[in-house]
């Protein structure tokens, strides 16, 4: 009797793992591994690994080289996000899509979150209601699990009727053609790139999602090579600067420090940018909204629910800080004075001129 109860187990566990196996290879791959993430990485487990501060366990160890057509090499957490990156080149683009873009850890929430408002009549209750990872999908990442942030598989499906607002940090040149010929408007933000080195360096030890930044040393001389997710910064930022400059009609460009020294200023001008006509009184919602401050309590802007991302991501510390300057509490005197060198060799033709207090 047992041995033919242990054959008809044995039976169904092959016939799941056949169907699996079927439902697997009849997948587009971005599908693949988001049916994967869910089958082997179970949010009960991730939490539990994070409850015990082991979320080191699922973290990358090093970052994922992906090699475009033209040759450009671009640095990615994991193989996941290469395969969302490729994806995004074959999707259908529309004409009101808006896509925010911008290094790591350079204002990228700060900046969705009011361009978000400017697009939705500075409707705060709809967007506290409704997480921003959920608002506004990452173009070159795959929906996480029960849809805590939505990822590219979302823009197929969006509501017709419903404009797309979405996030990148992907380098001008690996853009999908609708959003670097004009079709699409794209609005970046810059931040002074001591300010992200320090920013990134604590974002990569809370999240699991990216491989460990080392020590301090260690992750700054990763920054200044490029040896880093998304690559150089210099490079990022000087190529979205250049098309900037030839075409100002579609793109806008902002930076970090700006924006905190003069955020009604900024909210104004990407209203025009974007041909939107605000009252004064939506401008003033949408400045007291988006202050820091006030993000970093709201949960639907401080990533405080991406508890399966580590464990640091509680108690909203994905919103650090938010000031100008925190490098000078990091850079020792040699580091700085390379830097500067460093940053004088990269930038001394771009015409950009970043400020490093306020």
């Amino acid at each position: 009797m047992m041995y033919v109860i242990w054959t008809a187990i044995a039976g169904i566990v092959a016939a799941i793992l056949l169907y699996i196996d079927y439902l697997l290879n009849s997948m587009e791959e971005i599908d693949r591994m988001e049916f994967e993430a869910k089958l082997y990485l179970r949010p009960s487990i991730v939490q539990l690994l994070s409850n015990f501060n082991k979320s080191d366990i699922i973290r990358p160890k090093k970052v994922y080289r992906m090699i475009y057509d033209n040759g450009f090499e671009l640095l990615l957490p994991s193989r996941e996000w290469a395969v969302a990156a490729k994806e995004a080149l074959t999707l259908d683009y529309k004409n009101d899509d808006i896509i925010v873009s911008s290094f790591p850890k350079s204002g990228t929430t700060w900046i969705q979150e009011i361009t978000w408002l400017i697009c939705n009549n500075a409707d705060t209750v709809d967007a506290q209601k409704c997480s921003l990872l959920n608002r506004s999908p990452f173009l070159e990442m795959a929906s996480l699990r029960n849809n805590s942030a939505l990822g590219i598989q979302v823009l197929k499906k969006w509501p017709k009727n419903k404009q797309r607002l979405i996030k990148t940090h992907l380098p001008f040149e690996t853009l999908p053609e609708a959003f670097q010929t004009g079709k699409c408007k794209v609005i970046y933000v810059a931040r002074n790139p001591k300010d992200v080195c320090v920013s990134l360096y604590y974002f990569g030890i809370i999240n699991a999602a990216v491989p460990h930044p080392g020590n301090w040393s260690t992750f700054l001389a990763s920054y200044c090579s490029g040896e880093i997710i998304y690559g150089s910064w210099f490079s990022h930022v000087k190529e979205y600067w250049k098309k900037f400059q030839e075409n100002k009609s579609w793109i806008y460009f902002t930076t970090y420090e700006d924006l905190t020294k003069d955020l009604r200023g900024q909210i104004i001008s990407i209203s025009k940018f974007l041909g939107k006509n605000l009252t004064d009184k939506q401008i003033d919602v949408i400045a007291e909204h988006c202050t820091f401050e006030s993000m970093s309590k709201n949960k639907s802007t401080n990533y405080s629910h991406l508890t399966d991302r580590g464990s640091g991501f509680k108690n909203a510390k994905f919103m650090r800080k938010g000031k100008v300057g925190d490098w000078k509490n990091h850079f020792t005197l040699n580091e700085n004075e390379a830097f500067d060198n460093l940053y004088e060799e990269n930038m001394k033709d771009s015409g950009l001129d970043f400020k490093y207090e306020i």
